[in-house]
């Protein structure tokens, strides 16, 4: 779904529906509010921690143009194995394959990771415990969702969950983001887009088992809290984040759209009927989901209150979400949890079409660190953590740079970038470098 257009099932929602009452969720939900002023809990402990004792900061960049070959470096996904290799999964356009690149040692390697099909969109790597990276991808072409693997030496690439829905019918149309994340027994987790025969969009999940090699496969939110009358009209997990929990166990973060209503308590007519938008947590507990509203439309606004979005976990279980607001395409926010609550507040806004992209990660100290598409100026911009303040920096902003970009941190606490160059249509990674002064 594109944001200048809803997706079908909710433009015919709009035409038989004139008017709106006040959204109603059942179910449990946190603490939300659109006002700008919400105070964000952070960890305790952070605003007490010496300038010494914090991460280091980058203030310059050595941006290297990695991959030329034609239309390539979209969908880029970033990570940095415990030796200190940096890993860049990517889509490259002009052949629709996977590819990857690594440091070396001494220069950037580029390699095909699959090229079979139309496959590589909506990229997500994960490093295992033997220091190997994974990458998640969609294959466009038989519809399914791809896992890849890294044995040291070369990559092997299989279907997630044979045989079960994992994309039919190409539901993510262009635009989305896929879960994925590799437990500490190197299982595999992921959350993903699906529309079933009736035309119901959910978010699912698939589990690989390391131990047996076995899929798992479930549903994860098919429209909890929706009138089941009008549950063709849901529209769950488009975008969605999975990360692990310091229990061991998945965590998600989406978005959600469904329908609510009122009806004649007479006759059973319906009255009235209305789209809930929300940004949506759920956290799986061993046998099951459970599902909190982190953040809800305002009352008869039709919007989403996050679209693209990043769910991060800190080392020492903290967990955030970072995520772009619609209400005008112009600010980013960020929700932080506290106990079984969630918080959330503004902490950039600017120009309309602000956020894309975004993307979280934290260091080794706990302090957050955030990337996201400007695309109104088409600049790659971050935002560091300073205790209580942000501090907003611009990565690259010569041309039109920056979408398709991801974060990563390096063993220092400084920032590494992967993202499009869309003037020349090259994959462009930013390494930590000297500024003027050569520090």
């Amino acid at each position: 779904m594109s944001r200048a257009s809803a997706t079908a099932p909710i433009m015919m929602l709009f035409v038989l529906i004139f008017t709106s009452l006040s959204p109603f969720v059942a179910i449990n939900t946190s603490d939300y509010s659109d006002n700008d002023e919400t105070e964000v809990t952070m960890p305790i402990d952070i605003v007490n921690w010496p300038t010494e004792a914090r991460s280091s900061a980058a203030t310059a960049w050595l941006k290297e143009t990695v991959d030329t070959d034609g239309d390539t470096g979209q969908w880029t996904s970033a990570d940095i194995a415990d030796d200190g290799t940096v890993w860049v999964a990517f889509y490259s356009a002009a052949g629709r394959d996977l590819k990857v690149a690594h440091w070396n040692g001494w220069s950037w390697q580029v390699d095909d990771v699959y090229t079979f099909g139309d496959i590589g969109k909506y990229a997500e790597i994960d490093i295992d415990s033997d220091g190997n990276p994974r990458i998640a991808s969609f294959d466009i072409t038989n519809a399914v969702l791809r896992i890849s693997r890294y044995d040291g030496s070369s990559w092997s690439t299989n279907t997630v969950a044979p045989s079960e829905n994992t994309g039919d019918g190409n539901p993510y149309a262009g635009e989305g983001r896929i879960g994925f994340a590799i437990d500490d027994s190197d299982s595999e987790w992921f959350s993903f887009y699906t529309v079933n025969t009736d035309g119901e969009y959910n978010l699912s999940f698939a589990n690989w088992d390391s131990g047996d090699e076995s899929w798992a496969y479930g549903t994860i939110d098919n429209g909890l809290g929706e009138d089941g009358d009008w549950d063709d009209y849901s529209d769950v997990g488009q975008f969605s984040s999975l990360q692990i929990g310091d229990d061991g166990r998945p965590r998600v973060a989406y978005t959600c759209a469904l329908v609510n209503t009122i009806s004649d308590p007479v006759t059973g007519t319906t009255i009235d009927a209305w789209y809930t938008f929300s940004l949506r947590y759920a956290a799986f507990d061993g046998g099951g989901w459970g599902i909190n509203d982190v953040h809800i439309n305002e009352t008869g606004r039709y919007y989403y209150p996050a679209w693209w979005l990043e769910l991060e976990v800190d080392s020492n279980g903290n967990e955030f979400i970072a995520y772009q607001n619609t209400s005008g395409w112009d600010s980013v926010r960020l929700a932080v949890k506290d106990g079984n609550s969630w918080s959330h507040s503004m902490i950039a806004n600017g120009s309309e079409n602000l956020g894309d992209y975004v993307r979280i990660e934290s260091d080794m100290v706990g302090d957050l660190h955030i990337s996201y598409y400007d695309a109104s100026n088409y600049d790659l911009v971050l935002l560091r953590q300073q205790a209580t303040s942000w501090e907003s920096k611009k990565i690259s902003s010569l041309g039109s740079v920056g979408s398709y970009a991801d974060i990563a941190i390096d063993q220092n606490g400084e920032e590494v970038f992967s993202y499009y160059d869309n003037d020349d249509d090259d994959l462009i990674i930013a390494t930590p470098a000297a500024d003027a002064d050569g520090d």
